[in-house]
């Protein structure tokens, strides 16, 4: 995917991975994203883990969304205005580089936030 259009080429798809720790219960889930959209998570949801394949669609959306410079780029705010006890802590690995956040306030992006809606909707994650 060239950044300058938006579309995935040939080449340019790189594996996605997903964490989820954190909470009271001391949750570790874990997704990884294959480059041709298969996709295995292991975590609470489902002990013995589970795999599947993104739909084109998503696939396509997803990878448009990891090779964008907003992703990696620093968030604006950096710590939230209040406190947050027990909150689930999100990383999301493009290629060799990742991106951490939390659910005490807002994602660190707009590309971080449409990457995270994409995985819920198709994964158990």
């Amino acid at each position: 995917m060239g950044p300058d259009d938006g579309k995935v080429k040939p080449g340019y798809a790189l594996q996605i991975i997903v964490t989820k720790t954190g909470g009271f219960a001391g949750v570790e889930d874990r997704l990884v994203i294959a480059e041709d959209g298969t996709w295995e998570y292991t975590g609470s949801r489902k002990p013995e883990g589970e795999s599947g394949t993104l739909n084109s669609d998503e696939l396509r959306r997803l990878q448009t969304l990891a090779v964008s410079t907003e992703l990696f780029a620093p968030p604006e705010k950096t710590k939230p205005d209040h406190q947050c006890a027990d909150m689930f802590q999100y990383g999301l690995t493009v290629g060799d580089m990742t991106t951490r956040t939390n659910e005490c306030g807002e994602p660190p992006n707009d590309t971080f936030k449409d990457m995270m809606a994409i995985v819920h909707e198709a994964t158990p994650m």
